[in-house]
């Protein structure tokens, strides 16, 4: 009866390829592109589109490893049962860890920078209040199931992100300066790797597909079609948007608005109005699909009994409204934290390159401690493309990692040494918790669970 009851409300397989790219394309180019590009403009000169660039190729490794997973393992949150199943649960645990801490500040900055664009819009809006309130409207958008939440996504991905920026990068080609992209590195080529490493944050949710993998439609094959459709757009309309940005405006007057400051000048004020939404859109966006990976792992987590089981109660429209309602809270508190831009882009990335570092490792191991899986994986990569993809991930991590220490100082990098280090304490709280009830926590993660186990049967 209990199986009955998981396969009539569990999640389904209802999202498509055109839902899929919608979903990545809004996450990512959300914040990325109207709250970052001018700070990091200011910060290289018009050698940003050199940085875009170099961040590509750290994502195209995310992108190999990804395509590895979602070939082998297209479940629901992929990157934590590979690697608790894998490498060890308490590494899996620790991946997934990273993930809640990372979208506590995700949603944070981009609640906190929808408030400042809408403020921008009609000054004298309160940001606090806002930023709560839109975090709480998404919430219950993403209630209804994760193809509504997809349909709105792509609805407003289209309408109200990517055709605004259009309207900026052809509107403002005319108005290009071409003595504003010299000297194209006025800050030496030290900054344009700098920028690189913190470009890398703004593709933060360019594989939060292997998350939700466990309702995507024929995902072996659409997760790697998503990538590199989603990668070609994205890729796209940053370059575009940071050669026409740094056109149009001294790169030393570069800010967090950048982009509608400079819209102003050039269009419309009709036009101008209309990018300037543009910029609340893309952030909505963000904050749309951050809302269904957040649930989605806890889901994972709860479905092996480190969190407790309530957490994978699945409502009538197939969504885990128990574990979403958990991530609208610690979105919440991102955004009460109060950091500054600089500060959540920083903690991160460090925290974005944990992920990366356990998630990449567990799927160099997948041939070996899950064979049946890999087997029926369309993308059985050879003994060299596997070393090669792993070994790449980790330097890039590790580069990032430190780099994040190096510039956050003793100022940030204990904030993420104590949540590791809280992550830990409650796995073993945890542990204990449950083995004095006569459970053993590790025992449950040696195995698929039967909920993995029907995922995959539908894929």
């Amino acid at each position: 009866m209990a199986e009955q009851k998981h396969r009539k409300l569990g999640v389904v397989r209802e999202v498509g390829l055109l839902l899929s790219v919608g979903l990545i394309v809004g996450n990512v180019v959300g914040d990325g592109i109207f709250m970052t590009v001018g700070p990091m403009l200011a910060t290289v000169g018009p050698g940003l589109i050199i940085s875009l660039l170099l961040a590509i190729i750290a994502i195209i490794f995310v992108c190999l490893y990804n395509t590895q997973l979602g070939g082998a393992l297209p479940v629901t949150m992929a990157d934590y049962v590979v690697t608790s199943r894998t490498i060890g649960p308490i590494a899996g645990w620790l991946a997934a860890w990273s993930a809640i801490c990372l979208w506590v500040l995700a949603l944070g900055i981009m609640g906190y920078g929808c408030g400042l664009f809408l403020q921008v819009i009609v000054p004298g809006l309160p940001i606090l209040p806002v930023s709560l309130g839109i975090i709480i409207l998404f919430g219950a958008i993403n209630y209804f199931g994760i193809k509504t939440a997809a349909r709105v996504q792509l609805v407003l991905t289209g309408l109200f992100v990517i055709l605004p920026l259009l309207v900026f990068i052809f509107g403002g080609w005319p108005h290009m300066q071409a003595d504003l992209h010299e000297p194209l590195f006025p800050l030496g080529t030290g900054a344009v790797v700098l920028v690189a490493m913190l470009a890398i944050w703004t593709y933060v949710g360019f594989t939060s597909i292997t998350t939700w993998a466990g309702e995507l439609k024929n995902p072996r094959h659409n997760i790697p079609r998503t990538l590199v459709i989603s990668l070609v757009i994205i890729a796209a309309l940053y370059i575009a948007v940071a050669w026409v940005l740094s056109g149009v405006m001294p790169w030393q007057e570069a800010t967090g608005t950048a982009v509608l400051d400079s819209a102003a000048t050039f269009l419309p004020q009709g036009l101008a109005l209309f990018i300037a939404w543009g910029a609340v859109f893309a952030i909505l966006t963000s904050i749309h699909t951050t809302m269904i990976v957040g649930s989605r792992c806890i889901l994972a987590v709860s479905r092996d009994n480190i969190l407790p089981r309530f957490f994978s109660r699945i409502n009538k429209f197939h969504t885990p409204d128990t574990a979403l309602l958990f991530v609208v809270i610690i979105g919440l508190i991102g955004v009460l934290l109060g950091f500054g831009i600089l500060e959540y882009v920083l903690l991160l990335i460090m925290f974005m390159m944990c992920i990366h570092i356990f998630v990449s490792t567990g799927v160099f191991f997948l041939p070996k401690k899950l064979p049946d899986l890999w087997a029926k994986s369309p993308f059985q990569f050879n003994p060299f493309w596997r070393w090669f993809t792993w070994i790449g991930m980790l330097v890039v991590s590790a580069v990032c990692f430190l780099f994040g220490i190096m510039i956050a100082g003793w100022i940030l990098a204990p904030i993420v040494i104590l949540a590791l280090a809280l992550g830990v304490a409650y796995w073993f709280a945890r542990r204990g918790y449950l083995r004095r009830r006569g459970i053993i926590l590790e025992e449950g993660m040696k195995e698929l669970g039967p909920e993995t186990k029907d995922e995959l049967a539908g894929a």
